[in-house]
């Protein structure tokens, strides 16, 4: 899963929800795997939080400024797109190109992570 991906390229937790059994036989609520995570001990929370799905762009964009290459990485976005001459028309193909298109920005920061 892409976002899965991108979350654990950038040291933000993934939970892994997993149900167990307790010594009796009796099925407890889902927990997270990661010992680490505070919902690893279930405490009878009513809440589990949802992974994030990096769905919209600026969820994308709020992970990628802290990364110390974000520059370079905004840069070759830009030099991709197909180039019209005007700044314009560079911002109108790169909003068409990766803040309309589902999962292209995302997808091109894991790409970018990878390398």
């Amino acid at each position: 899963m892409l976002a899965e991906k991108f979350a654990n390229q950038n040291g933000i937790h993934w939970h892994k929800w997993i149900s167990q059994n307790d010594d009796n036989g009796f099925h407890l609520p889902l927990i997270c795997e990661d010992v680490n995570c505070e919902y690893h001990v279930w405490k009878g929370q009513k809440y589990f939080p949802d992974n994030p799905t990096f769905s919209h762009p600026e969820e994308v964009l709020a992970v990628c400024q802290k990364w110390d290459d974000y520059r370079a990485f905004i840069v070759k976005l830009v030099s991709e797109l197909k180039d019209d001459g005007t700044l314009s028309d560079m911002v109108k193909s790169f909003i068409e190109t990766y803040i309309t298109t589902p999962n292209k920005l995302l997808e091109a920061a894991v790409e970018w992570r990878e390398k």
